[in-house]
């Protein structure tokens, strides 16, 4: 394994096992996607995948998260060989590893943006389940229609119905780009960690500190902050980004990320 190769998310399940989820870099210039299992002891579970360890090729997993019937979700992009376009998955795995049949397709979902160039990718950065059991998630969209000027990232958002199908009723196929505009021009920016609210509302963390809550259409809430966004970088400087969070029942609002990029 290659000393680049690094995990994006962990989960506790309820016997206390860890499922982890990554990126491998198992070659020159070849990136699959990782699933480890430890038991309560950080040992390898050898009841999940082969010894404790289930890769799927070309491919990248950012999020993970456990069902209550002890399946388990994984979910990131589709595909990771450049300049192929890559869309954002979600998968769901039996206990042992093995694909779910009865979730999508032969296990996944993949949705992607229509109007996208050839050179696209989306990728899910995190997801959980809402009050009525279906999947949200957060994430970046990726538009390359020139290579050499690089990726302008989206917040996207989707939803996904409890069989593994894209819930129609949310933006476009189930998947929504959230812009944010400065000055009525779009900016950079990603999704990095996602809170469903008691209310049935979405906290959304992006990658550039800015936080936004989303009512069940995915439409900003305008009573929250300056019409449903907060920019943090007033709190923190420009170079600190708080990538995730939780909203408390007196709604309290604590935050935690990055300090700096250097």
């Amino acid at each position: 394994i290659d000393h680049g190769s690094y995990l994006n998310d962990l989960a506790q399940q309820p016997d206390g096992n860890i499922v982890a989820v990554g990126r491998l870099f198992s070659a020159p210039a070849q990136s699959d996607a990782i699933v480890l299992r430890f038991d309560t002891h950080g040992t390898l579970d050898p009841l999940f995948g082969n010894g404790g360890i289930l890769i799927e090729l070309s491919r990248n997993y950012g999020a993970t998260h456990i069902l209550p019937s002890g399946k388990i979700l994984v979910a990131g992009t589709s595909n990771t060989v450049y300049p192929e376009p890559a869309d954002a998955i979600i998968q769901r795995l039996l206990p042992n590893g093995a694909l779910d049949p009865t979730f999508g397709e032969g296990g996944s979902v993949v949705l992607g943006i229509a109007d996208q160039t050839p050179q696209h990718l989306e990728t899910i950065t995190d997801l959980a389940l809402d009050a009525e059991g279906r999947i949200v998630f957060t994430g970046v969209d990726c538009d390359l229609p020139d290579p050499s000027q690089g990726c302008f990232d989206t917040i996207i958002t989707g939803r996904v119905l409890q069989d593994g199908l894209p819930d129609i009723t949310y933006g476009t196929q189930g998947l929504k780009r959230i812009p944010y505009t400065v000055d009525g021009t779009p900016s950079v920016d990603g999704g990095a960690h996602l809170e469903v609210l008691e209310d049935g509302t979405w906290l959304v963390f992006s990658r550039l500190g800015r936080i936004v809550q989303l009512d069940s259409t995915g439409t900003p809430v305008p009573s929250f902050a300056q019409a449903g966004w907060y920019d943090t970088s007033h709190l923190f400087g420009i170079d600190n980004s708080p990538t995730g969070g939780i909203r408390t029942s007196d709604g309290r609002l604590y935050i935690a990320g990055n300090n700096g990029f250097s």
